[in-house]
C-alpha cells in the first residue's frame, strides 16, 4: 500500500516474513473454531455456533498499472481499496480508473489515505482527502481509510491525537466512521489506546494471526504484499474480511441509511410541522395573529423545523429576527429576503399574465403572494400537495390546509414568489456534552441573539452544523426542542454516542416517561437529531422507548418511530475487546 509521493515505494516498520496464503487462512480458521473464539466482530457478523469466514479482498495503487477488474472478480475477490492521496496535494493517478472499474466489476471499492503527520495538520490532510473522495462517498462503496505507516518521530502521544483528530474530521465532513490502516510495528509501539475507538486494517504477513497491538480485535488484514491475483500484473496486496459479505456490507459499506444522506432541509419535517399547526399556535414561539406577521411567522417556524436557521435575518446581521421571536421573521417582505439571499433557494415569480408552476417546486417550499404592482409580498404559505399545476398550501392568518393557490390568485392576489429551498446535506453529526452549569441556547450564533432557553452540565446534544463567530468562536448548531438552536461551543465537549433519527410522517409525541400514558412534553419531526442516552422497554406496550435531552430535561421518544445514525459502537467494541482478552487467556491456558 505505501509510496511516498514521489513514487518511491518503501516499507515503513512492516513485518515480511514467507509463507502461504491458503495454509495460514486454513490454519486460522482451525484455531478460532478450536478456541471457541467466534471473532463476533459485529452486531451483523457472525452468528452463535456459525464458523469465522473470510472475504477476500484487495488494495492497489499506480504501482499495479492499468488492471482487468473483470478477472479481479471472477478470481474470487469481493472488494478492495485504493489509494487516492497522500499528504495534502497529491493524487494518485490511477485512482478514479480503478475505483469506477472496480465498481463496475462488482467489487466494493474503497478510498485510502497515505498520511504524514509529521508534516501537516490532520485538519489539512483530510479535508484534502475528502476533496478528492467526494463522488465516490456514495450507496455501494466503502468507508474511507486513513493509512498511518509514518510520523512516528512525532511520539506516541502526539501520533494517536493526530490520528483521532484526522477521524473526527472525517466523520464530521461526511457523517462516515473510517478505517484505520496500519502495521504491528505502528499498532504496538507508536500509538496508544485511545485510537482503538476506530476499526482496524492491520498489515502483518505470513503469520497464522495478525500481532493488533493496541487493538484487541480486526476488522481487515493485510496478510501478503507478494500476492498473485487475475488480472494484475506483478505482486499485489491480499487482504482478509472478518466476516461474511453480508456483514461486510452492514458495517462498512455506504448505504442509504448512513448519515451522509441527511438532509440538510428536510421537507418533510416541514410538511409534518404545518400540518400539526396549521389551526394552533406552538407555545415554543410569539404569537403575531393580532400584528399582521402571523402567515410570515407560521412559514418560518415550519423552515426551522426542517432544520434551517433564520438568525442572519434581512440583511445578514438579524435584521427582522426580533428579540421576541424565538427565531423567526414574521413578515413577509423580510423573510423574502432571508430565503433569496441566506438560503440554498432558487427563485422566481409570475404574475396574471404569465401563471405557471415551475418544474422544480415541491411539497416543503415556500410560496409567497402578493401584487404586481405595489407590495409584492403579503401572504407567506408553504407548499403541502403538489400535482402538476395543482398546488396546495397551508398558512396562518386564514387558517389553511392544502389550499388550492387558485383560491388566491389571481382573485386575491395577483403575484406569486415561488421558493425552492435546495435539499442539502448535513455535513456533520457531532455528539457534545454541555460543561457549563448554565449555558444559553440563542436563535443565532451570538450573544447579540435572543436566549430561548438554557441548558445544563451533562446535557447531551446532535449538533449538525457549526458556525465560527469573527472572535474565532464556534457556535453549534442543534435540535433543542421542536426547534434549530445554537449554543457556545467552548462550553462544551464532544463525545461518542448513539445519535436517532426521527423516523415519522407527520410528527412524534415526545413524552415525560417511558410510556403512552406518560405526559406529552413536546413534538419532534422527521429528520430531527437526537442523542440517545438511555433506553427502556415497556412490557405493557411491547415498546422499547429511548431517553433523549428535549427542551433541557430527559424525556422519552418510542424507539420505534426512529432510525440510528450509523456510528461506531463503543458497547459492542468492549465485548470485542472482552472476546480477545479470553482468547488469549485461553490460548495460553492450552500452551
Amino acid at each position: 500500500m505505501s509510496e511516498d509521493k514521489e513514487g518511491v515505494k518503501f516499507m515503513a516498520g512492516r513485518y515480511v516474513i514467507g509463507g502461504m496464503r491458503m495454509k495460514w487462512a486454513i490454519i486460522a480458521i482451525l484455531l478460532l473454531i478450536l478456541l471457541g473464539s467466534a471473532s463476533a466482530i459485529s452486531s451483523a457478523n457472525i452468528n452463535a455456533g456459525e464458523k469465522a469466514q473470510y472475504i477476500e479482498g484487495i488494495d492497489v495503487s499506480h504501482w499495479q498499472g492499468d488492471i482487468d477488474w473483470n478477472q479481479v472478480y471472477q478470481d474470487g475477490y469481493r472488494f478492495a481499496f485504493v489509494k487516492a492521496t497522500e499528504g495534502t496535494n497529491y493524487v494518485d493517478d490511477k485512482f478514479e480508473d480503478n475505483m469506477n472499474n472496480g465498481s463496475s466489476a462488482g467489487l466494493y471499492m474503497g478510498a485510502y489515505h497515505f498520511a504524514h503527520p509529521d508534516s501537516n495538520s490532520a485538519n489539512s490532510e483530510a479535508d484534502f482527502f475528502i476533496s478528492v473522495i467526494t463522488p465516490y462517498l456514495k450507496n455501494g462503496y466503502l468507508v474511507p481509510v486513513l493509512d498511518l505507516e509514518d510520523g512516528s518521530s512525532l511520539g506516541k502521544s502526539a501520533l494517536s491525537q493526530w490520528v483521532n483528530d484526522f477521524m473526527n474530521r472525517i466523520y464530521e465532513k461526511t457523517g462516515l466512521t473510517g478505517i484505520v490502516y496500519t502495521n504491528s510495528n505502528y499498532a504496538n509501539n507508536y500509538l496508544d489506546s485511545s485510537v482503538t475507538q476506530w476499526p482496524l486494517w492491520i498489515a502483518h504477513y505470513r503469520v497464522s494471526e495478525p500481532n493488533t497491538g493496541v487493538w484487541n480485535s480486526w476488522y481487515f488484514w493485510q496478510y501478503d504484499d507478494k500476492g498473485s491475483v487475475s488480472g494484475i500484473s506483478g505482486d499485489v496486496d491480499l487482504d482478509h474480511y472478518n466476516g461474511n459479505v453480508q456483514s461486510l456490507y452492514d458495517n462498512f459499506v455506504i448505504h442509504e441509511n448512513k448519515p451522509i444522506n441527511l438532509t440538510y432541509y428536510d421537507r418533510k419535517a416541514a410538511v409534518g410541522y404545518a400540518s400539526r399547526w396549521w389551526n394552533s399556535r406552538n407555545p415554543h414561539y410569539n404569537d403575531y395573529s393580532s400584528s399582521g406577521g402571523d402567515c410570515a411567522d407560521f412559514v418560518s417556524q415550519a423552515l426551522i423545523a426542517g432544520g434551517l436557521s433564520l438568525w442572519r435575518g434581512y440583511d445578514g446581521d438579524g435584521g427582522g429576527v426580533y428579540s421576541d421571536s424565538n427565531g423567526t421573521i414574521p413578515y413577509c417582505d423580510y423573510l423574502h429576503d432571508n430565503l433569496v439571499k441566506y438560503q440554498d433557494t432558487k427563485f422566481a415569480y409570475v404574475t396574471s399574465s404569465n401563471f405557471t408552476v415551475p418544474d422544480w417546486l415541491e411539497v416543503g417550499d415556500v410560496i409567497i403572494f402578493g401584487d404586481a404592482s405595489g407590495d409584492h409580498w403579503k401572504h407567506a404559505t408553504i407548499v403541502v400537495y403538489r400535482n402538476g399545476n395543482e398546488v396546495g398550501v397551508a398558512a396562518h392568518t386564514a387558517d389553511v390546509w392544502n389550499k388550492s393557490i387558485s383560491d388566491f390568485f389571481p382573485s386575491e392576489f395577483d403575484r406569486i414568489n415561488y421558493y425552492h429551498i435546495n435539499d442539502g446535506k448535513k455535513n456533520m453529526t457531532t455528539i457534545f456534552s454541555v460543561t457549563a452549569n448554565a449555558l444559553n441556547v440563542r436563535v443565532g450564533p451570538s450573544t447579540d441573539y435572543q436566549v430561548i432557553g438554557t441548558i445544563s452540565n451533562g446535557e447531551k446534544y446532535v449538533a449538525f452544523d457549526s458556525y465560527t463567530d469573527s472572535q474565532g468562536h464556534k457556535w453549534w448548531k442543534f435540535f433543542y426542542d421542536d426547534r434549530v438552536a445554537w449554543c457556545a461551543s467552548w462550553y462544551t465537549e464532544e463525545i461518542s454516542g448513539e445519535i436517532v433519527m426521527i423516523n415519522v410522517t407527520s410528527w412524534l409525541n415526545v413524552r415525560s416517561d417511558p410510556g403512552t400514558s406518560y405526559k406529552i412534553v413536546g413534538k419532534a419531526y422527521h429528520g430531527m437529531l437526537f442523542a440517545k442516552v438511555g433506553s427502556e422497554y415497556n412490557s405493557s406496550e411491547g415498546r422499547t422507548w429511548y431517553e433523549i435531552y428535549y427542551s433541557s430535561s430527559v424525556n422519552w421518544i418510542a424507539g420505534e418511530y426512529t432510525s440510528d445514525v450509523p456510528e461506531f459502537n463503543l458497547f459492542l467494541f468492549s465485548i470485542i475487546i472482552a472476546l480477545g482478552i479470553i482468547t488469549k487467556l485461553r490460548r495460553e491456558k492450552l500452551s
